[in-house]
């Protein structure tokens, strides 16, 4: 599944600059996506875990409608910022043609009101405070489940807040196979003793829910229904 230009970098020499650095991230968590699949269940390294933290921090931004979201902030801060300063840059301003702060960038930088979001979210998943976290926590693999595991276009599951105790992410990384990274044992524990029926029928109720266009998987269409977003009724 993909959007063409969703990354696509405006008012630059370098318009796939952003693209670039999230397949790069990509690229380098494939050798651990590998490793994962892998029957023999090979060791990670520290390089494994961080390129596989960095991977699953960047796929929370791999959504059309997130991008979306993270650009009508950006603007709307720079434009809340620039107008809140506005008295200031008339006192000081020497040249006319400097209208106001938000004009003067507009007219002059362009760049940096387009693609302010795309460098926020990509430093956002090298952030090392936040891979970090990710990589303490305790990370495994539940396998073999009785049913086939759907995947949606927004498909990293967060439960709670990476930055507390109370945490737990997955994502399915196969028909199969669902990495977990959880924020204490106790939470670890309840999933792996947890019926692999239930977990694998929570997975696919959650990427059916929280889709915001699409699911894949071998599934029965009946399932999806009363699950994905309904579009609005038609008036009478």
């Amino acid at each position: 599944m993909s959007e063409t230009h969703l990354y696509r970098a405006e008012h630059i020499d370098s318009p796939g600059i952003y693209e670039d650095a999230f397949s790069r991230l990509e690229a380098a968590a494939a050798p651990v996506l590998a490793k994962f699949r892998d029957p023999d269940r090979p060791k990670l390294t520290p390089e494994d875990f961080e390129a596989w933290a960095t991977f699953v921090l960047a796929q929370r931004s791999r959504v059309p409608a997130r991008i979306a979201w993270a650009k009508e902030q950006a603007i709307a801060a720079f434009t809340a910022m620039f107008t809140e300063h506005d008295p200031d840059f008339e006192l000081f301003k020497r040249e006319e043609w400097f209208s106001t702060p938000l004009k003067y960038i507009q007219d002059y930088h362009p760049n940096v009101l387009a693609n302010f979001h795309l460098h926020t979210l990509v430093n956002l998943a090298l952030d090392p405070k936040h891979v970090q976290r990710l990589c303490r926590m305790k990370w495994f693999v539940g396998r073999r489940y009785p049913r086939d595991v759907l995947l949606g276009d927004d498909p990293i599951m967060l439960i709670g807040d990476l930055r507390g105790d109370e945490c737990l992410i997955s994502l399915p990384i196969s028909p199969s196979q669902i990495f977990f990274a959880a924020s204490n044992d106790r939470i670890r524990e309840r999933v792996v003793r947890a019926a692999r029926k239930d977990i694998a029928l929570w997975t696919n109720e959650m990427q059916a829910v929280q889709a915001r266009r699409f699911v894949i998987g071998n599934v029965m269409p009946r399932f999806l229904e009363g699950r994905l977003a309904k579009p609005p009724a038609r008036p009478a």
